[in-house]
């Protein structure tokens, strides 16, 4: 079997390969975190890994949570299969049961508090929030937005295939209020090609780190003293629920991109699901 290093830089090569860019950089900074394991531990060649104690490894020494510690195995699996080890070393390796998430869509009171206050500081971010609540857009797509991605006369987004999780170009619906506000900013004047959250969260011609939008949101947070399970990705919990309860989950399901009405579902707590209205009015037999 070969040298790691060696392994490394053709794995590499086969990720830049892959048409969807949010698995190609989990996949690097997975690869990356077992390049650092091996080198921890003198391990220079890959029939010398134990996927077991590096998993261990992520779960405990690095402290994170089981659902995480499952997404490393699924890609250790499939890194395994790639090398074609047969049988793959992950077989007997079992998934970790997972808790309830923690992170919880943010009640109405304590959503309208944040945008009080970012009308008034920061309503750079305001646009940023804005969006994850209205459109559902992921963090790393959101910092790969461009300003010819809008299209104000459809009132829609043109998520692009090379930055969408899945792989495909979609559209997704542009609430108004973000139109108000992104005229009131500016952001529509500047050149198309330009992003619309560089270098202070403004439009620009550097691409944005995603994690700017979680630091950012943490420092709100602070500021706020909002609890921690109230987290950025916590906008888009919270306009899922929102949509399904005002327009319906089959227009939320579309809206968050969803391939089914259970995908959206996991979404939503058992208190935050519609009430259908034909439920209301059925009459039955009794």
């Amino acid at each position: 079997m070969a040298d790691i290093n060696e392994i490394a830089v053709t794995y590499r090569q086969h990720l830049a390969r892959l048409p969807k860019h949010n698995t190609r950089t989990d996949y690097y900074k997975r690869l990356t975190m077992l390049e650092r394991w091996c080198s921890m531990h003198g391990i220079t060649r890959v029939e010398e890994i134990d996927f077991l104690q590096f998993l261990d490894w992520v779960f405990y020494d690095r402290g994170v949570s089981p659902r995480t510690r499952n997404n490393y195995r699924t890609w250790c699996r499939s890194f395994c299969s790639w090398l074609r080890l047969i049988p793959n070393p992950m077989d007997d390796i079992k998934p970790m049961k997972e808790q309830g998430k923690i992170r919880q869509p943010l009640p109405a009171a304590m959503l309208r508090r944040i945008k009080e206050h970012l009308v008034l500081h920061d309503k750079h971010f305001l646009l940023a929030v804005m969006l994850e609540y209205y459109t559902f857009i992921r963090p790393g797509e959101l910092s790969e937005l461009k300003v010819g991605d809008i299209d104000v006369k459809r009132h829609a987004i043109h998520v692009r295939a090379s930055i969408s999780k899945n792989g495909m170009a979609e559209m997704v619906g542009l609430n108004t209020a973000i139109v108000s506000l992104m005229r009131e900013l500016g952001t529509l004047k500047h050149p198309k090609d330009w992003y619309i959250f560089s270098n202070r969260l403004r439009p620009g011609t550097v691409k944005l780190d995603s994690r700017a939008f979680r630091d950012r949101w943490a420092r709100l947070r602070k500021r706020l003293a909002i609890p921690k399970e109230y987290q950025f990705y916590s906008l888009k919990d919270s306009g899922i629920r929102d949509l399904a309860n005002n327009a319906g989950i089959v227009i939320a399901r579309d809206q968050a991109r969803h391939s089914s009405i259970a995908v959206t579902n996991k979404y939503l707590q058992g208190r935050d699901r519609p009430i259908h209205q034909a439920t209301v009015k059925f009459k039955g037999a009794l």
